[in-house]
């Protein structure tokens, strides 16, 4: 009698152990898909959007600047799709500036980097605090960055020390 009760218990505490490990298995799948789908929306957003204009006005008289992000050249918590496609768009607009020169094209681009920019996405990050700087700040980095027709530039000072 011991054995078959011993033999239900262990029957039971199989079919719960397939049940959560299912289930287990069934949250793991839903958030790889959500992870994959927020990756392929933030390279759509941040890479392809731009590649995609990049080549629509590669044969204009334009300068054109790509702001890219300071995190393309490292990873950081919490960021893996955001600085990967950063670093797709820089490398991106890097070589189509190369390609622009050699082929004597018209249009110009220009890459910029910038560090941490005071916004709701860098608001709980311990390093805004100290080195972000505001968006009315970075704009106006920007505008005169378009206005000179710069190639590069990473901002804040600081920032570019470190990469």
């Amino acid at each position: 009698m011991y054995e078959n009760e011993n033999s239900e218990f262990m029957l039971k505490k199989e079919n719960c152990c397939t049940k959560c490990c299912d289930n287990f298995k069934i949250l793991r799948e839903k958030i790889q898909d959500r992870y994959y789908k927020d990756l392929i929306k933030t390279m759509q957003v941040n890479f392809l959007t731009n590649a995609q204009y990049c080549n629509w006005v590669k044969d204009s008289h334009s300068h054109t600047l790509i702001i890219s992000s300071i995190g393309r050249y490292h990873g950081m918590h919490n960021n893996n799709g955001y600085n990967s496609s950063k670093s797709a768009l820089s490398i991106f607009t890097e070589s189509l500036i190369l390609d622009q020169k050699k082929e004597l094209k018209q249009a110009t681009f220009g890459l910029i980097e910038p560090g941490i920019v005071l916004t709701e996405m860098t608001e709980t990050s311990y390093f805004s605090k100290f080195f972000g700087v505001t968006q009315q700040d970075a704009s106006n980095i920007i505008i005169k960055a378009l206005i000179k027709k710069n190639k590069s530039m990473i901002f804040p000072f600081f920032f570019r020390l470190l990469t």
